[in-house]
């Protein structure tokens, strides 16, 4: 009976992640088809919240002042910044700095991140030698 309960939990558990995955799925190209709209939905909040985007914008600017900006390498095409710490900045591929969800402010993600990021640039330093 034990055998059982435990089977039917994980054919239980399987369904729910699938479940995730399609809403997941769902959301980003959402977003990526309705670019227009939610932009234009953004705008017209902010023109009906100036209160709100002033407190937003005061937070936001505050935390982008905490962080410094001395780039380790030259920024190429289709590449990001990414702060390894407060202060530095190595540029890479748009699609590497997107793999990870991360945030210098929290450290959620950093060591990942900042794992396949001094791997990626040892991997380039080889093939520029």
């Amino acid at each position: 009976m034990l055998r059982l309960r435990r089977t039917i939990d994980k054919v239980f558990a399987v369904r729910e992640w699938r479940k995730i995955a399609r809403k997941i799925n769902y959301r980003q190209t959402h977003r990526e088809n309705n670019k227009q709209q939610n932009r234009q939905r953004q705008k017209k909040w902010k023109m009906n919240h100036p209160k709100e985007t002033i407190e937003y914008n005061r937070k936001h600017c505050a935390n982008h002042r905490k962080l410094g900006f001395i780039p380790l390498n030259q920024p190429f095409e289709s590449s990001e910044g990414h702060h390894i710490d407060k202060n530095f900045v190595v540029y890479i591929p748009k699609k590497l700095h997107g793999s990870i969800s991360h945030n210098i402010q929290t450290g959620k993600g950093m060591t990942e991140i900042n794992d396949k990021v001094f791997e990626w640039l040892k991997l380039s330093m080889v093939k520029l030698s």
